[in-house]
């Protein structure tokens, strides 16, 4: 007989565009708060088991979790299916009680930047140390998980880290695909044809 898996606790919410940063924050979660990898539900990670309906999956693991942890970047914000599983965690947490939200902003979105079902809900800076003691905190309020004072610490270095080379590998393709604009741009025919 099979063993009942552990109940989901976390499901993070992202874009899949965003699956390195994803991938460091559940690793984040894992070593600094010392959560078990099997009460976090990760798309991007845990994969949607072959022959399951993708919509359906997800909205069950939404349904099962305690807490939703939305990384919220610029792909996010542009996809319609990371705004209704926005949606579906407000009305889970503020209809039906059921969860808790925590939301992470991924640079360069700002808070203007967060429209629709997000407008007006707070929102922290992925890269903000503050904000990552905050979730920290609120970890440990909503699903009572204490890891050691040394090991987040050492975890959120680590995190902080990987996070800053990320960004900085995404700064430097957008000034790329920028420039290469650019030169399309001053390269075009200006229209008049003088032959």
């Amino acid at each position: 007989m099979a063993a009942t898996p552990p109940p989901l606790e976390i499901f993070v919410s992202h874009s899949v565009q965003d699956r390195n940063i994803v991938e460091a924050v559940v690793t984040l979660l894992r070593l600094g708060c010392d959560i078990s990898e099997n009460v976090i539900f990760c798309s991007s990670l845990a994969g949607i088991p072959n022959g399951e309906y993708f919509v359906k999956y997800i909205l069950n693991k939404l349904s099962e979790t305690k807490v939703v942890i939305a990384i919220v970047s610029g792909e996010y914000v542009k996809s319609q299916f990371c705004l209704a599983e926005a949606g579906a965690a407000q009305l889970r947490q503020h209809i039906q009680g059921k969860c808790k939200c925590f939301i992470l902003l991924i640079p360069p979105v700002q808070y203007n930047d967060i429209s629709g079902v997000l407008y007006g809900v707070q929102a922290g800076k992925i890269n903000d140390d503050d904000t990552l003691g905050e979730l920290r905190d609120f970890l440990h309020a909503e699903i009572d998980r204490r890891g050691k004072e040394r090991s987040w610490t050492s975890a959120k270095k680590t995190f902080l880290e990987t996070l800053g080379k990320i960004l900085h590998e995404r700064d430097m393709i957008r000034l790329i695909y920028k420039g290469i604009k650019v030169h399309k741009k001053l390269n075009e025919p200006t229209g008049a044809n003088t032959s």
